[in-house]
């Protein structure tokens, strides 16, 4: 067809794990474990979806209405940025899967950007901090919390994680 897929090589053959008719976006991959995001989830909508594949089969992790985008994995779980939340705002909000439940980490009238995840951490850039400036600030959420990481009147961007 003439929209894009997702492939699989485990260092001999080479597996396709998605064939629809819908373009399939940014594949990461944590051990056996792929995550993407697409069109055309179980609801049927125009809207973009998270999927997993585990080596085996295929999950859809979100079913909503919003746009969930840039999804990062680490073992088993999945973070991504979606717009709207649970707050029905139009603005950008982080969400952490665990492997078996989606939760909202942010919830603020604030944008919030490209996540990245190691084990349970996740760093993210956002408008909005402390200093309620409008330039962005670096954040990190241990599992638990929500840490604002830089503060000062620079734009803070593209944050990275790695498991010590």
């Amino acid at each position: 067809g003439s929209d894009s897929e997702i492939f699989f090589w485990n260092g001999t053959t080479t597996q396709q794990i998605t064939g629809n008719i819908y373009n399939e976006y940014t594949p990461q991959i944590s051990g056996n474990n792929v995550v993407w995001y697409g069109q055309g989830g179980s609801d049927g909508g125009s809207d973009l979806e998270i999927f997993l594949w585990n080596g085996d089969t295929t999950q859809q992790i979100t079913v909503n209405e919003n746009y969930d985008i840039i999804p990062q994995i680490s073992g088993s779980n999945v973070v991504w940025q979606g717009l709207g939340g649970s707050d029905g705002g139009s603005d950008s909000e982080i969400f952490f899967w665990n492997g078996t439940a989606a939760r909202q980490i942010t919830e603020n009238d604030n944008d919030e950007y490209v996540p990245q995840i190691s084990g349970n951490n996740i760093v993210w850039y956002g408008q909005g901090g402390s200093d309620g400036g409008s330039d962005s600030e670096i954040f990190f959420w241990n599992g638990s919390s929500t840490q604002q990481i830089t503060e000062n009147d620079g734009g803070d961007y593209s944050p990275q994680i790695s498991r010590q």
